[in-house]
């Protein structure tokens, strides 16, 4: 499921559509997976999308996501 979020990513607020994976946990017969940002899909400022110009920093960009969603 695509969700919205604001993000500061070097002083510019951008609104990132983002796929989300939460953290599984494991048991026996299931090793379990970690969460994290599967992908970005757009990264809108002032309603321009960013996202191929920025995509040597998507890592960081991920990042900054997860820890907006622990907020």
């Amino acid at each position: 499921m695509s969700e919205t979020i604001t993000i500061d990513f070097r002083g510019v607020n951008f609104e990132a559509d983002f796929y989300y994976q939460p953290e599984e946990k494991g048991d026996y017969f299931y090793p379990g997976c970690p969460e994290e940002v599967e992908e970005v899909s757009a990264l809108k400022h002032q309603g321009t999308c960013f996202l191929e110009l920025l995509e040597d920093y998507i890592e960081e960009i991920k990042d900054i996501i997860l820890q907006e969603i622990k907020k």
